[in-house]
């Protein structure tokens, strides 16, 4: 008996020493991952700041660029997700995507990774607060310098992160849609188009501005612009399901009728 319990008691000091060296490994291993993340967002703001100072003395902006494959690496990794998050990886990303001091925009190439790697993280409100990456990405949704297909990964973003903030479900079956008539929102939209035209039209479509010149109008003319428009009300119907059986069954009656009389007919003969 005293040789199993001296067996049981080795096997337990053996348990108790492994748990305590794993533990002690992922905490060394979590203290490792922090300052490799550090360290990251360190060189990535030193990149930022060096070419800004470049770009003012018009030289060529090419430290981001250089750094870009080692920071997609280590962007791309799910595991240190979590942990880029708590280390504020994302004030970095929007030091990357900001212009320059000219108003140049960063790479194509640096856009399309940093746009990535945010669909890729699981960005929560905190995070949004404390990278203030919201301005910078709203921006670049309605940059005409940016492209189509950059500008439409913007706009699911400020959609996306909009409705996280104001605490909406993502759930289509959720949402309410306001509805309203076309006669009570007649006004309306007439001001809303007045106000997003903001110019008399002339004949053959083309804007003509107010101005200083005859007839309060000015010589040039502009080539129209088109005009985004996003529709919030929904237009109220006018058909119900009552009105639509007593018209089907109305049909069918009367079908029924002309079979009947076209049978009776047919008999007599």
């Amino acid at each position: 008996q005293a040789e199993i319990d001296e067996i049981n008691r080795k096997i337990d000091a053996a348990l108790k020493s492994g748990r305590a060296r794993r533990r002690k490994r992922t905490d060394e291993d979590d203290a490792n991952v922090d300052e490799m993340i550090v360290e990251l967002r360190k060189r990535m703001r030193e990149a930022a700041y060096r070419d800004i100072d470049d770009n003012k003395d018009r030289l060529p902006a090419i430290h981001k660029l250089s750094m870009l494959p080692d920071v997609i690496e280590e962007l791309s990794k799910p595991p240190l997700y979590e942990a880029l998050l708590d280390n504020n990886i994302v004030e970095s990303i929007r030091l990357w995507l900001e212009p320059l001091d000219d108003g140049s925009l960063p790479n194509l190439d640096i856009q399309n990774a940093m746009l990535d790697s945010l669909g890729k993280l699981p960005i929560r409100r905190d995070h949004l607060r404390e990278s203030g990456i919201g301005k910078i990405i709203l921006f670049m949704s309605k940059c005409p310098r940016i492209t189509e297909q950059n500008r439409r990964v913007c706009e699911h973003f400020v959609q996306q992160w909009s409705r996280m903030v104001l605490r909406l479900s993502d759930d289509y079956r959720d949402r309410r849609v306001k509805g309203a008539s076309a006669a009570s929102d007649t006004q309306h939209n007439l001001a809303a188009r007045s106000a997003i035209v903001g110019a008399s039209r002339a004949p053959g479509g083309i804007q003509v501005e107010s101005g200083s010149g005859r007839g309060g109008e000015r010589a040039t003319a502009r080539i129209p612009q088109r005009v985004a428009t996003n529709y919030s009300v929904m237009p109220a119907s006018s058909l119900s399901l009552s009105d639509n059986s007593a018209t089907a069954n109305r049909g069918a009656n009367d079908k029924y009728k002309r079979v009947m009389q076209a049978m009776g007919k047919s008999k007599r003969r």
